[in-house]
């Protein structure tokens, strides 16, 4: 785990896989998950900010919106989204 403490991000795309945010700061970004090890992202801010997924986790954002799109799987990703929600 990379930590990156107290920086501030402003107009870039950033690769979050793997590092472990303090303090920072974003504007304006775009953050992009691939699907490797869980960022830790603690005490930070995000402004006018964009989600990508990328690689592994594009698949298997995909993989739930076909899911979804069955009447009888959609219960189960309902689940899954209200475990979630939950905090599990």
């Amino acid at each position: 785990m990379v930590p990156v403490i107290d920086q501030a991000f402003n107009g870039v795309s950033v690769n979050i896989d793997g590092n472990a945010y303090q303090r920072c700061q974003f504007s304006n970004c775009t953050l992009v998950y691939s699907g490797g090890e869980l960022p830790q992202i603690e005490h930070c801010s995000l402004t006018d900010c964009r989600w990508q997924f990328a690689d592994a986790a594009t698949r298997t954002i995909q993989f739930m919106s076909a899911l979804y799109t069955d009447p009888a799987s959609r219960p189960l990703v309902e689940q899954i989204f209200n475990s979630i929600r939950g905090g599990a």
